[in-house]
């Protein structure tokens, strides 16, 4: 595990999209972003038992090189490794198929390498870094301002974003779980990283929650001393406007208590509520989430599965 993951978890503000930037404050780091019918009654069947859902985590998420090749004092990007991006992708990939959202692609990880340069260069985070800053171009401004940014250096990023501690918005999830992105690339220095999107404006329907249906190896909701009971769960959308719903959440036929927020459009999704449990979920039990007043019946089950840490 890197020895810099205690520091402040990821503190990226997502990438704007046209002509929308939202601010979000992360461990006390300024970020910048890009960017009805009652349920069924009856709760679905849980959901059988995947047992190559470990497996398939441990192959996406297996250990990988993070060495950088770059210099601050020449402002040299380098460039990630292919292994390292590939590996990037593969876990993007990974996690959204959990989801039953499309598969990125790969794109050219210039964009990401100069914007993590920028950011090692500089000692920060920012979506809109001035022309003051060392090894500033506009190249990588532009690639900062589009992509998710991370104090994690190398693979754990993708965990992180997913977690999302220290925002309430949840803006570098959603953007990782949402219907617009349509590439990526991947880019990591001693101590940032930065994660480029392609991401036209072309939002889908549907919804789309974290922890999803079905099984969800553990390590995809704990790191460090975060995990998605404490930063909230969350279900986006870009059709069904869930502002004003309740959330249920329920397993061994017990109704939980819950805290829940609705999140700002603009960031990865139109529409989105977050709901925080008061008791942390256990591990294999089987979970119900049940949303009242949407614009059309939302249920789902789950639960977590105790997959081991990769590697």
């Amino acid at each position: 595990m890197d020895a810099r993951l205690p520091r402040p978890l990821p503190d990226p503000r997502c990438a704007a999209r046209n002509g929308a930037r939202v601010s979000l404050v992360i461990g006390g780091l300024a970020l910048a972003g890009c960017p009805g019918a009652p349920p069924s009654p009856t709760p679905p069947a849980p959901v059988p038992v995947d047992p190559g859902i470990c497996e398939r985590f441990q192959q996406a998420f297996a250990p990988v090189e993070t060495s950088w090749s770059g210099s601050v004092d020449t402002c040299d990007p380098g460039m990630p490794s292919e292994a390292l991006n590939a590996a990037i992708v593969e876990q993007v990939r990974f996690v959204r198929e959990l989801v039953d959202l499309p598969a990125a692609r790969a794109i050219d990880p210039a964009g990401a390498a100069g914007c993590a340069l920028l950011l090692e260069a500089n000692g920060a985070l920012s979506h809109e870094p001035p022309p003051e800053w060392a090894c500033w171009e506009s190249g990588r401004a532009d690639a900062a301002g589009r992509s998710l940014l991370a104090t994690v250096a190398g693979p754990d990023a993708v965990r992180a974003f997913l977690i999302d501690p220290g925002n309430d918005l949840l803006g570098h999830r959603r953007w990782l779980l949402s219907d617009w992105v349509q590439g990526i690339a991947f880019a990591s220095t001693d101590g940032f990283s930065c994660l480029d999107m392609d991401a036209p404006v072309t939002p889908g329907g549907g919804w789309t929650p974290w922890p999803p249906a079905g099984e969800t190896p553990v390590p995809l909701l704990e790191l460090a001393q975060f995990d998605v009971d404490r930063t909230g769960w969350s279900i986006q959308s870009d059709t069904l406007d869930l502002t004003g719903t309740t959330v249920r959440l329920t397993w061994d036929g017990v109704e939980q208590i819950l805290a829940t927020t609705p999140l700002q459009g603009g960031l990865g999704s139109v529409y989105g509520v977050s709901f925080t449990p008061e008791t942390l979920v256990p591990n294999g039990v089987t979970w119900t989430v049940e949303v009242l007043g949407a614009p059309e019946p939302i249920t789902y089950s789950g639960r977590k599965v105790a997959c081991q840490e990769p590697g």
